[in-house]
């Protein structure tokens, strides 16, 4: 989970759940809402926004592994 966070605000320089209403923002977070709607995401792949939409998967039994996340593609094309 806090890969995908860092790996988001690293991209386009925010955090995915930011909202400055703080219990929106909370839910937000709780509710795993997020997006790549912002122009910053324009110029960037599919691989980086795959592995974070699977990094930052709510249920941690749902959400890929360590080494499912080193295997995806993402890391072969860095």
């Amino acid at each position: 989970w806090a890969c995908g966070v860092i790996m988001f605000t690293l991209l386009v320089g925010c955090p995915p759940f930011w909202n400055r209403k703080q219990m929106v923002m909370l839910r937000n977070i709780m509710e795993g809402k997020y997006s790549f709607t912002s122009p910053e995401w324009a110029d960037i792949s599919e691989a980086p926004k795959d592995l974070i939409r699977k990094l930052l998967v709510v249920d941690p039994a749902k959400r890929i592994s360590i080494q499912e996340a080193l295997d995806h593609p993402f890391f072969h094309t860095v």
